[in-house]
């Protein structure tokens, strides 16, 4: 059995939980997917808390398509875009850096 995450806050949000020394954020595609840098995004401070506290890899969990998208930090950081669109510095990065995660289907019998 999993023990409870620990909430990542932004602004007072959560943005994201840290199981051991990954960091999970689930988002829904149609909605959070930045089409102009192919991928997803972090608030930069947020993503520097994370090198600091050692934290290795970052998960995204789309939940309206079940896909399951894994790099590390040190990755997002360096090949990732920084941008401003009115909701605090972010990095975004294409998905094309990711590795897709393959999740075992489950026995119907």
């Amino acid at each position: 059995m999993r023990r409870p995450g620990r909430p990542v806050r932004w602004q007072g949000k959560v943005v994201g939980t840290v199981y051991g020394r990954t960091f999970y954020k689930s988002v829904t595609r149609k909605v959070h997917f930045f089409r102009k840098g192919g991928g997803y995004a972090i608030q930069a401070p947020v993503l520097r808390s994370l090198m600091e506290r050692g934290i290795t890899y970052v998960e995204i969990v789309e939940k309206d398509t079940g896909n399951l998208y894994r790099t590390t930090v040190k990755e997002y950081w360096t090949l990732g875009i920084p941008f401003d669109e009115g909701h605090g510095e972010q990095i975004v990065l294409d998905l094309r850096y990711f590795d897709k995660v393959e999740r075992p289907q489950l026995a119907l019998f």
